[in-house]
C-alpha cells in the first residue's frame, strides 16, 4: 500500500508539470498575462501619441517660421545701401540669434531613431513568436501588420535585450525551442489570447514605425533648414565684415 502510495504521488509530481504544458494550461495562463500588458503598454502609448504629434507638429511650424523670416532677413541684407545702419544692425543680429537658437534646439535624431528602430524589431519578434505558437499561423494578414515591418529572422531568441518583459522573453524562448517539435497545442481559449495579444503588438508596432517615418521626416527639414541659416549666418558675418557705415560700426552680435 505504502509503495503504491508512493508510486502515485512519483507519478503525480512527474505528470503535472507534463500535463500542464501538453494541455495548454500553463501557456495560456501566460498569454493571459501578456495581453495585460500588451494592453496596458497600447492604451499609455495611445494617451501619449497626441502629445508626440502635436510636439512635432510645433517643432516643423517652428523650422517654417525660421525659413520664412530667414528668407525675408536675406533680402534685407542684400538690398540694404549701406547708409541704411539701423535696418542693416537689426538683420545682422536677428540673422544671429536665428542661427544660435536654431543650432541649440537640434534634437537628438539618431538617437531617438535607434530607440524607435529597438522597439520595431521588439514588437515584431514578439509578433513572429505568437505566430509560431502551435497551432502555428500560416502568416500575418497585411491589414494587421505590413509586410516589411514583419520579422524575418529565423532564430528569435538571438540577442535577446534584457530590457523587454519577463513574459515576452518566455514566449519568445518557447515558440524558438517549441515550434517545431510542438509538444503542446493552445486551446480555442489561448488562440483567442494569442490574437489578442497579436492585436496590441501589431499597434504598437505600427504606432513606433509610422513615429520613426515623422522623426526621419522632421530630421530632413532640420537638415535643410539648418542649412539655410548657417548660409545666411556665414553671408551675415561676411557682410559685418565687410560694410562699414558711416554714423558707425555694425557688429553681428
Amino acid at each position: 500500500m505504502k509503495k503504491l502510495l508512493a508510486l502515485t504521488l512519483t507519478l503525480s509530481v512527474c505528470c503535472i508539470p507534463l500535463w500542464a504544458i501538453v494541455s495548454g494550461r500553463s501557456l495560456t495562463n501566460t498569454l493571459k498575462e501578456l495581453c495585460t500588458e500588451l494592453q496596458s503598454a497600447y492604451q499609455q502609448r495611445s494617451e501619449e501619441q497626441q502629445r508626440f504629434n502635436d510636439d512635432y507638429e510645433r517643432q516643423h511650424q517652428r523650422m517654417i517660421d525660421v525659413v520664412t523670416e530667414s528668407n525675408e532677413l536675406s533680402i534685407l541684407l542684400y538690398t540694404q545701401e549701406q547708409e541704411m545702419t539701423f535696418d542693416l544692425a537689426y538683420a545682422l543680429k536677428k540673422v544671429t540669434a536665428n542661427y544660435m537658437a536654431f543650432s541649440m534646439n537640434r534634437r537628438p535624431y539618431d538617437h531617438i531613431v535607434g530607440s524607435l528602430n529597438y522597439e520595431i524589431d521588439r514588437n515584431a519578434r514578439l509578433i513572429e513568436a505568437l505566430r509560431r505558437l502551435p497551432p502555428m499561423m500560416k502568416e500575418i494578414e497585411m491589414e494587421i501588420v505590413p509586410d516589411s515591418l514583419l520579422y524575418r529572422n529565423d532564430s528569435l531568441d538571438v540577442h535577446l535585450s534584457d530590457s523587454i518583459s519577463s513574459l515576452e522573453k518566455e514566449i519568445i524562448k518557447i515558440a524558438f525551442k517549441d515550434s517545431l517539435s510542438a509538444p503542446f497545442v493552445l486551446d480555442s481559449i489561448g488562440e483567442t489570447l494569442r490574437d489578442s495579444c497579436i492585436f496590441f503588438a501589431s499597434e504598437l508596432l505600427k504606432m513606433n514605425a509610422n513615429n520613426r517615418a515623422t522623426v526621419i521626416a522632421d530630421s530632413m527639414h532640420y537638415q535643410e533648414a539648418s542649412k539655410k541659416t548657417s548660409t545666411l549666418y556665414s553671408a551675415s558675418v561676411s557682410t559685418a565684415s565687410c560694410r562699414t557705415p558711416t554714423t558707425g560700426t555694425i557688429s553681428s552680435t
